[in-house]
């Protein structure tokens, strides 16, 4: 209790507000030492006596709304929300809201349970926004492959409002009637795949389960034959607005014949995608040069990644030289990220001229990277500042256009970093030594440098 009314004193005019709560805590509750899993507590807590509240001094609904979304966005967010549920009969029916808005499930235990739960109460499944399934550190436990089989029984007609459905490290193998049965979350417009393994006719049917899906992202997939590749029907050909795929190898059948992208633009994602994140690498760079040019027009925003350092070496830049931007008329964004300046010359020399629609042109570098991309080389090796100085003289790029450094750091694993107290501080630092290295951009007004993290 103590933890809530700290934080609720620190909100703006919600302190004043809060004295109208403390009279419905019980002095004679004792503060609970170990907090039951949430699912429990939701069911069995029993309910403060409605006399411990006269009318009138009930706060707006808004205003409890808005304090547990505030209680939500803070690193200790579920304890909160958990406490919060004890004070009150409305804040018990305010926190339960985002108590059960993003689930993590790590084991088969737990995934019976909230299954028990959303089942039981219609209330708590309609506040389910975020399902994740979460096996890493778990991927060698003998177990039954449960993620499939359960995930596809009752689950898609108790969650009729999930919108967003993540699956990390799950390794299983399909069962020809579970992709079926997932296409009964009708409501699921994101699906997030981080390092499962499957076989790629099964991430086909997977990523087709979904009628509704608009954005998609797969990291790190790993082709699992052995036996796996199966017929498998695709119940709906996926056409999202937003792509984020982060693969060495494009997974592809055993064949060859025909690769995850191949597919993509079978079912009409060159008409759908505005939004692209993808890395590029030595084994992929042709099949992705051949995607972003078959995207054409549709395709306004994208990000390349580069693995491991692709397009740092002279050895790669005939691979890069290959892929083509002139068709991507529409772009506005575009961001690099661990750029290298002769791949960024490169690229951008082909972009479409003039592109008068260009927004922004980032470049998302770490913070023990920053010197290596605000230091000046030699004439072989050009540095960044001049690669851009150049591409704006050349009118390749617009001057109305924004160049961004998006700065991304741990304070507690970098040197020198966690010494400062104020993070901001260290940013001025690295703002001015960007200010320094491109001056010229700094003069014409075109220069920004935030502290962003790489996942954002």
């Amino acid at each position: 209790m103590h933890l809530v009314s700290s934080v609720v004193n620190k909100l703006p005019s919600i302190g004043r507000l809060w004295s109208t709560k403390e009279h419905v805590h019980s002095p004679s509750r004792e503060h609970p030492q170990n907090l039951p899993p949430i699912a429990p507590l939701a069911v069995s807590l029993p309910l403060p006596p409605d006399n411990m509240a006269p009318d009138g001094l009930l706060l707006p609904p808004e205003i409890d709304d808005y304090m547990m979304s505030v209680f939500a966005t803070l690193p200790d967010g579920p304890q909160l929300l958990r406490l919060a549920a004890l004070v009150c009969r409305a804040w018990l029916a305010a926190s339960r809201v985002h108590l059960y808005r993003d689930v993590t499930i790590q084991t088969e235990g737990q995934f019976d349970e909230f299954e028990r739960v959303v089942i039981d109460s219609p209330m708590i499944n309609d506040c389910v926004r975020i399902l994740r399934l979460d096996r890493r550190g778990r991927k060698y436990e003998l177990n039954f492959p449960w993620v499939n089989t359960k995930l596809a029984s009752a689950l898609p007609k108790a969650l009729k409002r999930l919108e967003t459905l993540e699956m990390l490290s799950i390794e299983e193998k399909w069962r020809a009637e579970s992709f079926r049965k997932l296409s009964s979350f009708t409501s699921v417009t994101t699906l997030s795949l981080d390092r499962c393994g499957f076989s790629t006719e099964e991430l086909l049917g997977v990523i087709s389960a979904f009628p509704s899906l608009m954005n998609l992202r797969i990291v790190d997939f790993i082709e699992l034959f052995n036996g796996r590749d199966e017929n498998v029907q695709l119940m709906h050909p996926p056409q999202p607005l937003r792509l984020v795929l982060h693969c060495d190898d494009i997974p592809s059948h055993s064949m060859g014949k025909e690769n995850l992208l191949d597919y993509l633009l079978k079912s009409g994602c060159e008409d759908t995608v505005r939004s692209l994140d993808i890395q590029v690498s030595k084994r992929n760079v042709l099949h992705v040069k051949q995607f972003i040019q078959k995207l054409g027009p549709s395709l306004e925003e994208l990000r390349l990644g580069f693995v491991r350092r692709f397009g740092h070496y002279d050895e790669d830049l005939d691979m890069l030289n290959t892929v083509d931007l002139s068709s991507n008329t529409n772009l506005q964004h575009i961001t690099f990220v661990d750029p290298a300046p002769l791949a960024v010359q490169s690229l951008l020399a082909s972009l479409a001229n003039p592109l008068s629609g260009i927004r922004t042109i980032s470049f998302a570098v770490r913070v023990y990277d920053v010197k290596s991309v605000t230091s000046a080389k030699n004439v072989k090796n050009p540095s960044l500042a001049s690669v851009l100085t150049e591409a704006i003289d050349a009118r390749i790029i617009p001057r109305h256009a924004r160049i961004r450094f998006l700065v991304d750091w741990d304070p507690a694993k970098v040197k020198g970093v966690q010494e400062r107290s104020n993070v901001w501080e260290q940013l001025e630092l690295v703002r001015e030594e960007f200010e320094t290295a491109y001056c010229y951009l700094k003069e014409e007004r075109m220069l920004d440098v935030v502290r962003q993290s790489f996942s954002d």
